[in-house]
């Protein structure tokens, strides 16, 4: 019986690698070797995404300051804006996994995560990081994930996507403040700091005459950025 059943099992080994499918112990062992050798390096700061950090936040306040000053018109400022501010989204998402940077350099999160989110006006870092790992908690649910949004097929997908925008900010809204006693008391002081610093900033530029500037180059293209997002 011993015999017959280590020939089964030397059997099954057989087979299995001729399907090409490594036994247990072999799989261990190959991935301790790459791990070993630095196959598997992650490096302590993700620079791809620190540079597009850069670039897009350049590219939205540069904008900004150019159109100002040669009184450029929204068609063309416009597509510009939001490019530069749905690239700072992903440096945002990175960050708010607090997969920028790892030790010693962790700080690294923050401060890109903190700039990349000015031009979302309301959600700050802190903020967003809640709701965002509140959406991959509770995905599809309906009354739990701060980003569902009814699904449409074919034309209505275009149709309906300034109602999906106002839609989806609401939800947040309603995320936020229904679920509010499941916040801890440092994201909601933090949270609360930073929508008063834009808000005041907002309202500076508009006492200073930059009104229509404010639209042109942080309203309007954050909310297109939202719908192409």
């Amino acid at each position: 019986v011993l015999f017959r059943s280590s020939k089964a099992a030397s059997s099954s080994r057989s087979a299995a690698a001729m399907d090409g499918v490594q036994p247990a112990a072999v799989r261990r062992s190959s991935h301790a070797f790459r791990i070993k050798e630095g196959n598997l390096h992650e490096p302590t700061i993700a620079w791809p995404t620190v540079v597009l950090a850069a670039v897009g936040l350049t590219l939205w306040v540069g904008t900004a300051c150019l159109g100002t000053a040669l009184s450029l018109p929204a068609w063309l400022t416009f597509p510009v804006s939001v490019a530069g501010i749905y690239m700072a989204f992903t440096p945002m998402h990175d960050a708010a996994h607090r997969s920028v940077a790892r030790a010693p350099c962790r700080w690294l999160n923050e401060v890109v995560g903190s700039l990349c989110s000015v031009p979302f006006v309301v959600i700050p870092l802190p903020l967003f990081r809640w709701l965002h790992l509140r959406h991959h908690k509770y995905t599809n649910d309906p009354e739990l994930d701060p980003d569902y949004a009814a699904p449409h097929e074919g034309i209505m997908v275009a149709v309906l996507l300034p109602y999906d925008l106002i839609s989806g900010v609401l939800n947040w809204g309603r995320v936020i403040w229904k679920f509010r006693h499941c916040m801890d008391a440092a994201t909601m002081q933090q949270a609360a700091v930073g929508v008063t610093f834009n808000v005041l900033f907002l309202v500076l530029l508009i006492r200073a005459g930059y009104g229509w500037q404010v639209l042109q180059f942080w309203i309007y293209p954050a909310l297109g950025a939202l719908m192409v997002l």
